[in-house]
């Protein structure tokens, strides 16, 4: 259900203090376990990319865009 997947996204992040990035989802946050861990409706999306650059935020958050628009609903 959406308010269980709301109900995680937000323990996760005041638990582990993962600062919220604006823009994909209704919430989103990086975490040392995954690139880029993304609440939409009642899914999260965690993605984990390997490339090699330093800051692999852009192709994740281009990867959980796509991800996100094919989830059923």
């Amino acid at each position: 259900a959406a308010a269980d997947a709301r109900a995680a996204f937000k323990k996760a992040v005041e638990t582990n203090g993962y600062r919220t990035l604006s823009g994909l989802g209704q919430g989103a946050y990086r975490s040392p376990m995954y690139d880029l861990t993304v609440l939409t409706g009642r899914y999260e999306l965690a993605v984990d990319v390997n490339i090699m650059d330093d800051d692999q935020t852009p192709v994740a958050r281009k990867l959980a865009e796509q991800a996100g628009t094919r989830l059923p609903r």
